[in-house]
């Protein structure tokens, strides 16, 4: 069984007092078990004062997370704020790492990661919480895919970063206080874990008519659709001016293989040669399709799955991580903290859990032949209950 606890803070500038804020709030005495992990998500200015590597410091067990747009936990919600976790047990095992650049490359850093993270274990994980950059060159999709290589199928569960400046520079990942913006961090949760996972996206009636298939792609950049520019498709749909690929990140592309497996994906920006830069790939063949996703549809999606997953969060004493793509948040316009809100409200301090926005969402799927298998997706709500 695992323990959480939570703790928040707001002492962005002073790193010191940051620290006291955080461990008055938890009060570690006598809670801690055996084995413990934290998961901190904050704004970037955290990360820029100090304040992360100094909380990290004073914890004595591994940290990890990433950078985000706003986050919350029990009675706290805020844009300038930090959310510490606290993942604590007698019969699960946490080990976590960290690894080298991934700004050339996956497979080198993750594998020595993962080795590193995984390999001195004695079984085999039951679960793998994962963090990822945002990088205009590598889409978050190779994360994963080199994830389900290395771990034979074992669910991975996380995010990618995410900032509110207009190159997204200052999208960080952490452990153990290294804070950097293009390396993945792993932790792996090793004994009786029985990780309850729920999710809900782009809703049918969201879906605009148009539908278009995929005939260029190269990583996580999409160059043609029905054999033109998907700069040229979209202006000639109206879904953005030209030259303004920019404002099409508020709407979700939603893709199906040729296999028969949907996902969506958020376009970053143009690659200034009719592309559009996305968080992952989309593979040629795949039908293509856009959503609106309005704020109203937001808040009734997101209350619908928190009503579902607090019954059995309560009931068993278990807690609860929410990450939400940065897209959906986007979509609330002024009322940007709305989402955060229904969240408080629904969960009623019946179960601790921790929400942040992300850059991209990692979560395990059933796929249509009937295996699990850890995809990126975009426009989500992904939730874990532990």
């Amino acid at each position: 069984m695992i323990k959480m606890y939570t703790a928040y803070t707001e002492e962005i500038d002073d790193p010191e007092a940051a620290v006291a804020d955080i461990l008055e709030k938890l009060a570690l005495d006598g809670k801690l078990l055996k084995s413990s992990l934290g998961l901190l998500h904050c704004y970037y200015d955290f990360v820029e004062s100090g304040a992360v590597a100094a909380i990290c410091a004073a914890l004595p067990f591994d940290v990890v997370g990433n950078s985000s747009i706003s986050v919350s936990t029990v009675g706290f919600t805020a844009v300038f704020g930090l959310t510490l976790t606290v993942l604590t047990s007698d019969d699960v095992t946490f080990t976590a790492g960290i690894s080298s650049s991934c700004s050339d490359g996956v497979d080198a850093p993750l594998t020595e990661l993962y080795n590193r993270v995984v390999g001195p274990l004695a079984q085999e994980p039951k679960l793998l919480l994962a963090f990822a950059p945002l990088l205009a060159n590598v889409g978050g999709d190779e994360f994963t895919d080199k994830i389900n290589e290395l771990s034979g199928g074992i669910p991975a569960f996380g995010s990618l970063s995410i900032s509110d400046e207009d190159d997204f520079s200052k999208c960080f990942t952490f452990c153990n206080g290294e804070c950097v913006t293009d390396a993945f961090a792993l932790a792996a949760l090793c004994g009786d874990v029985n990780p309850t996972f729920a999710s809900v996206s782009i809703l049918e009636e969201n879906m605009l008519k148009h539908q278009a298939v995929v005939t260029a792609s190269e990583k996580n950049i999409l160059k043609s659709v029905n054999n033109i520019t998907i700069e040229e498709y979209v202006t000639s749909i109206g879904l953005v001016d030209k030259g303004d690929m920019r404002s099409l990140i508020s709407t979700p592309l939603v893709a199906e293989t040729e296999e028969g497996i949907v996902f969506t994906r958020t376009c970053l920006f143009g690659d200034n040669n009719g592309g559009a830069v996305l968080c992952g790939h989309i593979p040629v063949g795949s039908k293509l399709g856009f959503a609106i996703m309005g704020g109203s549809d937001v808040i009734r999606s997101t209350e619908e799955e928190t009503a579902a997953v607090i019954a059995l969060a309560e009931r068993e004493n278990r807690g609860i991580i929410f990450y939400s793509c940065a897209s959906r948040n986007w979509s609330l316009g002024v009322n940007s903290m709305a989402e955060h809100e229904k969240v408080e409200e629904v969960v009623g301090g019946r179960a601790p859990y921790t929400f942040s926005y992300c850059g991209g969402e990692i979560f395990p799927r059933t796929m249509p032949d009937g295996t699990s298998k850890t995809l990126l997706q975009n426009a989500t709500l992904v939730i874990c209950v532990l």
